[in-house]
């Protein structure tokens, strides 16, 4: 193989090895960088839940007759509606034997997506069923539900004492949205490194073309070269011609 197509193959690699860890690097960052910012919401919208109100809340149906848990359910919507990618706030509690429920969301009571106080979360991953007893803030996901697909910011509630967790703050953001703002951080690397790979070919390509021409341009000196020697030679031929010609000429007088 010609040494400069080596080159060339071996620079395009190593523009594409580059690319890969700019990409990976550059996803790692933007998500850490989103989770974050998730996490900071939803402790942000922790600080909002009036306790008084939070402690009054049963976990059960008859928590809709309450007013309490029409100011929490207030606050939760209005918490939604303020962050664009946000599509669900909600408070899990504990009931009486063990399981999760909600104990508000910010859905309308008239939303198929409507969670009502009582409403059990089999789906709850281990995560937010330890957090209950290993409080711990964190950004879980992408997981499934019933209601799709969530990437989760989760803070833990404390009740009077300080010490037991009386509830959970989730804020959902659908994965497809959270996919695309990754996908975003992606562009970048990848327009740079394809912008990289084509000058690298273009270069190529005006190199070889460039060596073509010399190439073609030595071929034609060479040959030019060439048939100059052989009229050199045919000249000093009709030279002598004309000397052998002339010593007869002057031998016949």
């Amino acid at each position: 193989m010609n040494r400069f197509l080596q080159v060339v193959i071996i620079s395009l690699a190593g523009l594409l090895i580059f690319g890969a860890l700019f990409t990976i690097i550059s996803i790692s960052i933007k998500e850490d960088e989103m989770r974050q910012d998730l996490l900071t919401d939803t402790r942000i919208g922790s600080v909002g839940i009036i306790r008084e109100d939070l402690y009054q809340l049963k976990g059960t149906i008859s928590d809709l007759n309450s007013p309490a848990y029409g100011r929490i359910k207030k606050y939760l919507t209005d918490v939604a509606q303020s962050r664009p990618l946000t599509r669900f706030v909600y408070l899990l509690g504990k009931s009486p034997d063990g399981e999760l429920v909600f104990l508000a969301d910010s859905e309308p009571d008239t939303s198929v997506m409507y969670s009502h106080p009582g409403q059990r979360y089999h789906e709850a991953s281990g995560l937010i069923r330890d957090m209950f007893t290993h409080p711990q803030e964190s950004v879980e996901g992408p997981l499934s539900d019933r209601w799709g697909r969530w990437v989760t910011g989760l803070v833990p509630i404390y009740g009077p004492d300080d010490t037991t967790v009386r509830a959970v703050l989730g804020i959902d953001i659908d994965a497809t949205s959270w996919e695309s703002g990754v996908f975003k951080a992606v562009l970048i690397p990848v327009i740079i490194t394809a912008l990289l790979c084509l000058l690298v070919i273009i270069l190529s390509i005006l190199w070889m073309r460039k060596d073509r021409e010399r190439e073609l341009l030595r071929v034609a000196e060479e040959k030019a070269r060439m048939q100059a020697e052989e009229l050199a030679v045919q000249n000093q031929e009709l030279i002598h011609v004309k000397e052998e010609l002339a010593l007869l000429t002057s031998d016949l007088e």
